[in-house]
């Protein structure tokens, strides 16, 4: 087969993802592949264009896509003649469709299509592909603003407004969730859960009680997937928390099961990074350590570093040395540990002790505190108790004696004081020697920093108990 050269880059990592995603119908694969995954089908192609253009089509992909790919592509072996040609064939296919769902027209397409590859094949082709043109269910209606589509629901019953909101996207349905009486919220919400596969019957149905009706679509031989937990929980987090708890409890009662699986979903560990500081802090003082370190195996960096910025550097270090030395993790435990710790971040939220801010409710403000200014280390040592302090030096000697050889006379007797007089002869001998052998600045403004932390926990610590 001679060198393939791809015309449209953007065009063809959006084939790829199509394939990835398994989005093409039956109608649109060659006959000779037609056993292949769509995985498969992609990591084919990528190998017979050659890295070159592979890499370009990279760049259009996201991180977790590219790693899908790069696996199926070990493990293609041998790529038979027939099978280069069926792929390659499918993608022209597909490229003429996104060329022609770019551009419009049938007349187009058939045009494009005749010069590619004849009179009848382009035909042929039409005639596969116009089944998957059709237009969308209730595609009227998305029009509407919520206010309109509640004026039209709101006397409905929770089943033909469960399927609406199912063909609606989620920040609609949740704008309309809101506005519906509460004793029929949680039965909405329970019956878009339940709902699996809706048969064309029944859509023509809701349609006709709507008095509405769809662009001339021949909905026959079709079914559509529609609302299930996915949905459910993309809805709820778009709702207020008010509306969120409400709907939730009546689940509970009526479903528990239900109820259950939906709440593990609405707030993912990866939704960590939506967290303020304080918060996170406080949920990694009750998550164990190797929990930690097997939740945050094949996340995103910033995921990571958001968890590794609200610890103290000795204990980020220990984590990142913890992680290393774990090896391969399976997938099932790794999901386990951060099932953990959401359950924990819920637990917190639902005692108050900290606010996860969902879409469209109102960001917090924290007031600022204006009769304090920034405090130097110096002047935070010196205004921290004693008793403070005497814990504090018991487990950071030798962190303290870096943080303090750039700081006043002042602090460092504050320290010195709450230590035991052999021991505070040692500790100043070595602070004078490291006072004379100063050059690593950044080191110790990273030593103060730490101890500073080290220190709110301890206060922290004292007013919880």
């Amino acid at each position: 087969m001679k060198e393939i050269v791809i015309k449209d880059i953007e065009i063809a990592s959006n084939i790829v993802r199509g394939w990835l995603l398994e989005e093409y119908p039956e109608s649109q694969t060659e006959k000779g592949i037609k056993e292949f995954s769509g995985r498969i089908k992609a990591a084919i192609f990528l190998i017979i264009i050659g890295t070159e253009q592979a890499e370009e089509i990279f760049k259009y992909l996201r991180e977790d896509e590219i790693e899908t790919l790069t696996f199926e592509i070990t493990r293609v072996d041998i790529i038979s003649h027939e099978t280069k040609t069926n792929i390659m064939k499918e993608y022209e296919m597909l490229s003429q469709l996104k060329e022609f769902n770019s551009i419009g027209g049938v007349d187009y397409a058939r045009t494009i299509l005749e010069k590619s590859f004849g009179e009848q094949k382009a035909i042929d082709i039409l005639n596969r592909l116009t089944s998957s043109l059709q237009v969308k269910p209730f595609d009227f209606i998305r029009k509407c603003e919520p206010r309109q589509l509640l004026q039209i629901l709101y006397q409905e019953h929770p089943q033909t407004i469960a399927v609406v909101l199912s063909f609606l996207e989620p920040n609609k349905s949740s704008v309309i969730l809101e506005k519906l009486p509460s004793e029929i919220q949680a039965d909405v919400m329970r019956r878009i859960a339940c709902l699996n596969y809706i048969m064309p019957e029944t859509i023509r149905e809701v349609e006709r009680v709507l008095e509405k009706k769809l662009s001339m679509i021949d909905l026959d031989y079709s079914v559509y997937r529609v609302g299930g937990i996915e949905s459910t929980v993309e809805i709820l987090n778009l709702v207020d928390r008010a509306t969120e708890k409400q709907i939730l409890e009546s689940l509970e009662d009526e479903d528990p099961e239900l109820a259950e699986e939906i709440k593990k979903r609405m707030f993912v560990f990866e939704d960590i990074i939506m967290l303020d500081d304080r918060a996170v802090q406080k949920i990694m003082r009750e998550v164990d350590s190797q929990e930690l370190a097997k939740a945050l195996f094949g996340v995103d960096r910033e995921v990571q570093e958001k968890v590794f910025k609200n610890m103290s550097m000795r204990a980020a270090a220990m984590l990142k040395e913890d992680m290393e030395y774990m090896g391969p993790i399976r997938t099932k435990d790794v999901e386990e540990a951060q099932q953990k710790i959401v359950s924990i971040t819920r637990h917190l939220e639902d005692m108050g002790e900290i606010i996860i801010v969902r879409s469209g409710e109102d960001e917090l403000i924290v007031p600022p505190d204006f009769n304090t200014k920034a405090k130097s280390f110096s002047d935070i040592i010196l205004n921290s108790d004693d008793d403070i302090i005497k814990k504090l030096v018991k487990d950071n000697k030798e962190l303290l004696i870096l943080a303090l050889s750039v700081t006043n006379e002042q602090a460092i007797n504050k320290i010195t004081n709450q230590i035991e007089l052999f021991s505070r002869i040692k500790f100043k001998n070595k602070l004078k020697k490291m006072k004379k052998n100063i050059n690593d600045i950044p080191s110790i403004i990273d030593a103060q920093h730490e101890i500073i932390y080290n220190l709110r926990q301890l206060e922290e610590g004292e007013d919880n108990e």
